[in-house]
């Protein structure tokens, strides 16, 4: 079952001055906004905001990623809802999303930045894909462990003992994958789901580990996730207790032993926290390029494009218009905006200018107040 939510919190009016500027919507109309665990409390906040201008009622329903995604395509596509999640819908969601002729239509509003950090000053090194692959997945290719900084006598036995592909990670020090790196055992907290684990698994996992001659060999895409994205058992990975991004922060914090993990990129100047460059890029570069960074995931939101038109003679604009033109407001997604304020990162002006002219131009209602 899944929960509703009504938003509780506020963004000292952010989000309610956006709205001065939105389209008339007749009262009592109701827009259901679908989430996930990551931008739950953001997007109840935006609601709150919503609410308080009186020109309809948005309820949050807020759960796991997939649930969401499920719930919003399911029932009549002609109902007020919008989806917002911490990735893109895949193409094969897409198309399930879209029965009877419906039309989906997603616009990407913010980015998440998320960087690799320490709880240790000890344990700061240049990392990439490809280490963090090394450290913390099930098994490893025969060729990682043949040209690992493991004694020769160990990696003989090891591949020795059998002519797999893979083999059980063997590694228990950084330095065990490369000379270069720390002599500081392996520990790294991992996202128990949601969009944190997807894109770990995409970003970091799946990146590293298609260089390797034995993931060349998998063709089918399935076996090759599997293959890529199965966290060792070994006890030098442990899992967050929820899905989002500040769960993994607190746990990484908490670890008890030095220990790596991913973080919001607002979070990286916490106290405790050691950033860690990634493929020679530092996060807190006064020059950071977003597009540079390979962690970067796009916040998005989805609508069905039936349900923005205004309705009616009088070309009164629908709760999810006026939902997502208050949305796409500067006061909401500009560099001082809500979004934020809750540790994203803002798109540049003229990507701002973009999606605002995909609304214009799907409801065709400029002139209602849609800039």
């Amino acid at each position: 079952m899944l929960s509703l939510k009504r938003g509780s919190f506020l963004l000292s009016g952010l989000f309610a001055a956006a709205l001065q500027a939105s389209p008339a919507v007749a009262q009592e109309k109701t827009l259901a906004v679908f989430t996930g665990p990551s931008l739950a409390k953001t997007v109840e906040a935006l609601a709150t905001e919503f609410n308080g201008k009186k020109v309809a009622e948005a309820e949050v329903v807020s759960n796991e990623t997939q649930r969401v995604i499920k719930a919003f395509c399911e029932g009549q596509t002609e109902e007020q809802k919008v989806l917002i999640i911490s990735r893109k819908l895949s193409l094969s969601e897409m198309q399930r999303c879209e029965k009877d002729g419906a039309s989906l239509m997603g616009i990407q509003l913010v980015r998440y930045i998320l960087g690799l950090a320490s709880n240790s000053p000890s344990l700061a090194f240049d990392a990439n894909p490809k280490t963090i692959y090394l450290g913390i997945v099930d098994e490893v290719p025969r060729s990682a462990i043949a040209g690992s900084n493991l004694p020769a006598r160990k990696r003989l036995e090891l591949l020795n003992a059998t002519s797999d592909s893979f083999i059980t990670n063997p590694f228990r020090t950084w330095r065990d994958i490369d000379a270069s790196l720390p002599d500081i055992e392996i520990n790294f907290v991992a996202p128990d789901g949601g969009s944190p684990k997807v894109i770990l698994d995409a970003r970091l996992l799946e990146a590293g580990c298609r260089g390797f001659a034995e993931i060349k060999k998998i063709f089918v895409p399935e076996n090759r996730i599997r293959t890529c994205t199965l966290y060792r058992q070994d006890g030098h990975v442990t899992f967050t207790e929820g899905a989002t991004f500040l769960e993994a922060t607190k746990d990484l914090l908490a670890a008890k032993k030095p220990t790596i993990g991913f973080v919001r990129h607002a979070d990286l100047r916490l106290g405790g926290v050691t950033p860690l460059t990634l493929k020679g890029v530092d996060p807190l570069d006064p020059n950071f390029n977003p597009k540079t960074f390979a962690t970067r995931q796009g916040t998005s939101v989805y609508f069905f494009v039936q349900t923005v038109y205004g309705k009616g003679p009088s070309k009164e604009a629908s709760p999810s218009a006026s939902f997502l033109t208050a949305l796409l407001s500067e006061p909401v997604i500009g560099p001082e905006g809500a979004f934020v304020k809750a540790g994203f990162y803002a798109q540049n002006q003229k990507e701002r200018q973009d999606v605002r002219a995909v609304l214009r131009s799907v409801r065709g209602l400029g002139a209602m107040g849609v800039n």
